[in-house]
């Protein structure tokens, strides 16, 4: 049996020996058998992967494309007629794409592109325009919608009256002035949605009044019939406005007076105001506060006898006179008075001298005028009063003569008395301290 095999491979190489052997001639040419067959097969395979590439790429294939966003093209266009853009109503679309199928596979959503032409419009409204697309070269397109709504209009800036209409309570003493921080507001957008908006509207909620307030509230724009017009076609370039609640009330009040110093008792004067009181308007809260309006305070020292003067009022901030009363009449009399005059010694005199400036008086006495009341004026003496020479300002000038008015005051001595407007003293700055 091993024979037999040994004789079978051996019958088989010499059949394959004498088969690459042989040639057969194709004109002069010698061809191998071999080589012959060889090329036949890597033929018929070309041909076979050639045509099943071919009958690939003819075949067809379609593919959708849903939510296509569409955009616009032409917008300068427009802006020569003065329109404008507003809304796409139609704002995406469905592309069915058919063609060769490996162009159709090859797609990408972001390949195709969907879009109006705005260029050829010439009015204003709503028009509808054929939507094409990109991407889709030497494939046919069906685009769902064909066609969209567009809203083109002119774009208008107008100034529009601001309206404050607030809700409140208030009680019948009170009253209020009502004001805003602006009197108009600039819309902007579409001509035929802002020719509608007749006011820009604020509707606060302030509550009880019970005194001035500041409160914020949104605008609406609303047409004639006080509709609000909300339309994403206008816009405010004020969303809110400031509203200023003034609230007041009015209130009558005495005129009060002082002295500066104090040295005149009540039974030797007699001070008359005209008018003596006043009638305020004001917030309720600040005037609760108020029970009298200090009118004058009166120097002492410049009252040497019966006075008259008209003096002006000073307010607390936010509080007016009714009655506006540009002055106030003060009427002074001195009741049971003398005036006098005394001889101060010149050694008597306190002097401030921080530079410690060498000086000297021209004089060895002081005069001095006084009121005093008549049933107490054989009572003063000179050590009643205090009296201070400031040499600062004088001495800080240099050497020279100098003509100082003293700082006169008065010790309590229990009765009416008091400087009238103190004369002056000579003083000689000789030079510095050492």
């Amino acid at each position: 049996m091993k024979n037999n095999d040994i004789n079978l491979r051996e019958k088989v190489d010499a059949a394959k020996t004498r088969l690459e052997k042989q040639t057969f001639k194709v004109g002069g040419l010698s061809i191998k058998l071999t080589s012959t067959l060889m090329y036949v097969c890597c033929l018929l395979c070309a041909i076979f992967i050639w045509s099943n590439v071919t009958e690939r790429n003819a075949e067809t294939s379609s593919r959708r494309f849903d939510n296509v966003s569409v955009v616009v093209e032409g917008e300068s266009a427009l802006l020569k007629n003065n329109l404008a853009v507003f809304e796409l109503i139609d704002k995406t679309v469905s592309v069915t794409v058919e063609g060769a199928k490996n162009k159709v596979d090859a797609l990408t959503d972001e390949d195709i592109v969907a879009y109006v032409n705005v260029g050829e419009v010439s009015e204003a409204g709503t028009v509808r325009l054929a939507v094409s697309v990109k991407g889709a070269d030497k494939l046919d397109a069906v685009v769902s919608p064909s066609s969209v709504k567009t809203f083109i209009d002119e774009m208008v800036e107008v100034d529009i009256p601001v309206s404050v209409i607030p809700t409140y309570s208030i009680i019948s003493e009170y009253d209020h002035v009502l004001s805003a921080n602006l009197e108009t507001v600039t819309v902007t957008g579409a001509k035929s949605i802002v020719e509608k908006v007749k006011e820009a509207r604020a509707t606060p909620e302030l509550g009880e009044l019970t005194t001035s307030t500041t409160a914020s509230s949104p605008i609406r724009l609303v047409d004639g019939n006080g509709a609000e017009i909300d339309s994403s076609y206008i816009t405010s370039a004020v969303r809110t406005v400031v509203v200023n609640v003034e609230v007041y009330t009015e209130k009558t009040v005495p005129l009060t007076y002082t002295y500066k110093y104090g040295y005149i008792q009540d039974r030797n004067i007699s001070v008359t105001l005209s008018p003596s009181e006043i009638t305020l308007r004001g917030d309720p809260m600040v005037l609760s506060e108020i029970e009298n309006i200090h009118l004058t305070e009166i120097d002492e020292t410049k009252v040497s006898g019966n006075t008259e003067m008209v003096v002006g009022v000073k307010l607390p901030a936010g509080v007016t006179d009714v009655n506006q009363v540009n002055g106030f009449s003060v009427d002074i009399e001195l009741l049971r008075y003398t005036g006098e005059t005394i001889e101060i010694p010149i050694d008597n005199i306190t002097v401030k001298n921080p530079g410690g400036y060498t000086y000297s008086f021209s004089d060895e006495v002081y005069s001095l005028r006084y009121i005093v009341d008549s049933s107490s004026s054989k009572k003063v003496k000179a050590e009643n009063f205090n009296i201070e020479l400031d040499l600062t300002s004088a001495a800080s000038s240099g050497v020279g003569s100098y003509k100082l008015t003293p700082r006169v005051t008065v010790e309590d001595v229990g009765f009416t008395l008091y400087p009238i407007i103190a004369g002056q003293i000579n003083v000689e700055i000789i030079g510095a301290g050492s």
